[in-house]
Formats: C-alpha cells, sequence, structure tokens
C-alpha cells in the first residue's frame, strides 16, 4: 500500500468515527505530524477526499470537514431512493429475489447484536443495503452507494451513539423489508425500503 492510501485511509477513518469533527479544520501541517508522513502522501489523500466530498478546500487555510446542510441531506436520501428502488426492480426482474432473502437474513442477524458499536452497526447496516446492489451487478450504482454511506456516516455515527432506539428502529423496519421479500411481493418492498429511506432521513435531523 503507498503512504498516499495509507494515509487517505487514516483521515477517513477519523473523519467517518468522528475523531474529525464537521466543521473541523485540518492542515497538512498538523498531518504531518499526527500521521508522521510528508505532505505529497497527504496533500495527495485530501485531494481525494476532497473529490469523494467529505472536505471543502479553502485556499491558503487547508480543508474543511464537511457539513451537510438540511437541503444536501434530502437530495442525499431522494438520490438514495431513486437508486435503491432501482436495485430491488431489477432483483425481481432477474429472479435473485430468494438469494437476496438468504443472504440479506444473514446480515441482518449480524444487527442484532447488542454489544457492537455505533461504527460497526453503521457498517452492517450498509452491508445490508450494498448486497442487493451487488446480487444485481451494477458496479455504477454500487460505487454511487458508497459515497452516499461515506456522507451519510458524517452524522451517522452521532445518532447511533445518542439513542438505542435507533438501532431498534432501523432493525424493525429491515425485517419489514425481508418480510415483503420473503413474500415477494415487489410493490410492498418498494413501499418498505422507501418508509426506511424516510425515517433514517428524519432520525438524522433531529441529531
Amino acid at each position: 500500500m503507498s503512504n498516499a492510501q495509507r494515509a487517505y485511509e487514516a483521515i477517513k477513518e477519523k473523519i467517518l468515527t468522528g475523531s474529525y469533527e464537521p466543521g473541523q479544520t485540518l492542515t497538512e501541517h498538523q498531518l504531518v505530524d499526527e500521521l508522521e508522513m510528508s505532505r505529497t502522501p497527504i496533500r495527495q489523500a485530501l485531494h481525494k477526499l476532497t473529490i469523494e466530498n467529505l472536505l471543502k478546500s479553502h485556499p491558503n487555510k487547508g480543508v474543511v470537514i464537511k457539513q451537510m446542510t438540511a437541503k444536501e441531506i434530502q437530495d442525499l436520501f431522494e438520490f438514495r431512493y431513486v437508486l435503491e428502488k432501482h436495485v430491488y426492480e431489477q432483483l425481481f426482474a432477474q429472479n435473485k429475489v430468494k438469494e437476496a432473502y438468504t443472504q440479506l437474513t444473514e446480515i441482518q442477524t449480524s444487527l442484532k447484536n447488542t454489544s457492537l458499536d455505533a461504527l460497526t452497526i453503521m457498517k452492517i447496516d450498509h452491508l445490508f443495503h450494498k448486497k442487493v446492489i451487488e446480487l444485481t451487478g451494477n458496479s455504477l450504482i454500487l460505487a454511487n452507494m458508497e459515497n452516499i454511506r461515506d456522507q451519510i456516516l458524517l452524522i451517522g455515527t452521532k445518532i447511533l451513539s445518542s439513542s438505542k432506539n435507533v438501532n431498534f428502529e432501523s432493525n424493525k423496519e429491515h425485517d419489514e423489508i425481508l418480510e415483503a421479500l420473503r413474500k415477494e411481493d415487489l410493490k410492498e418492498v418498494i413501499n418498505k425500503v422507501n418508509r426506511h429511506i424516510e425515517n433514517t432521513h428524519k432520525r438524522i435531523l433531529l441529531v
């Protein structure tokens, strides 16, 4: 692994776990000291994270961890719904519903482990949604969902850390999606997915 990739992963992990908070300014000088690396790989890592929309660049001042506005969050969840609706339609068209039900049930069982920390819960939750995309084989949608996941993680771990009920509510919604899949009812699946996405959006706005 190159130094640039190591720097990228280290900085990204700190962003997504909340070690670096939204609105916080990061400078190359600070990161050189923290990561014990030269400026070049750190500059490359910051550029990549800026492209991924996790950082905002401020000339001569460094970069700032992105603080999402209510409109940006709304746009993000609307885009997520469009993608997931299409993916479930493709899942039915490709006759992969039973396969999806089996694999998603296994993932959902992992999510019910009450000893998991907030970041791990968010990652497994993302895997629940990611698995459906992988089954349909659309790499472009998968790449977009990965980016959506990272932006949601900017605030999602804070939500889970602040309330134990959030994971319970999310798990209940996953169970409803699974039940609709078990019945192979596309209309109900899409309704339950939409409800889950809308409720996740509302939970984020309450933070």
